[in-house]
């Protein structure tokens, strides 16, 4: 099937929703094959454009709300090929740290905590800069396919919760026995 693009960030609008829907409406116009499936919390007052997108974007939407369970999730994240991010802000970015795992592409703005977390061999591929980049960085891998992303894979297995862990306890117990 044509590739599916994902989202799986809070609904609201530090996530910027509308530049991400702006990207998808016009990638849609130029008649671009993909599928997109919408996750992630909300509210009862998410932002209205969620619902604007689902009816303009019809029969591309293959999920929209809340996966049920973590099973759900996973499931997504790994059928997923790319996970456009727009974000105004974000500390850390599990939410791209959990697609690309699953080797889903992230396309990120540069900046915020994300050049920290992606590779520097992964950062040309990865990253678009100013926001008007999305669209033709987006149109590109849509028409060229998902790259293979083991090493990104591999990068990011850092930050599994087996080995930061026991990071953390050594961290905290430093701390404890300085006090």
């Amino acid at each position: 099937g044509p590739p599916l693009i994902l989202w799986n960030h809070r609904w609201e609008h530090d996530k910027n929703p509308e530049g991400f829907f702006r990207a998808l409406f016009e990638l849609a116009d130029q008649g671009l094959p993909f599928e997109v499936a919408i996750l992630g919390q909300n509210s009862p007052t998410y932002p209205a454009i969620y619902d604007q997108a689902r009816e303009r974007l019809g029969e591309r939407v293959v999920h929209f709300g809340y996966a049920e369970d973590f099973a759900t999730y996973a499931g997504w994240l790994w059928a997923a090929d790319f996970l456009p991010v727009t974000s105004h802000h974000d500390f850390f970015g599990i939410s791209v740290a959990e697609a690309a795992y699953c080797r889903t592409l992230p396309l990120l703005p540069c900046g915020l905590a994300y050049p920290e977390l992606i590779p520097a061999q992964w950062q040309a591929a990865c990253f678009y800069d100013p926001m008007d980049e999305l669209v033709p960085t987006l149109a590109h891998w849509l028409q060229a396919g998902s790259p293979d992303t083991g090493s990104l894979v591999r990068a990011l297995a850092a930050f599994d919760w087996t080995i930061m862990a026991p990071h953390y306890d050594r961290k905290l117990a430093a701390i404890a026995g300085a006090v």
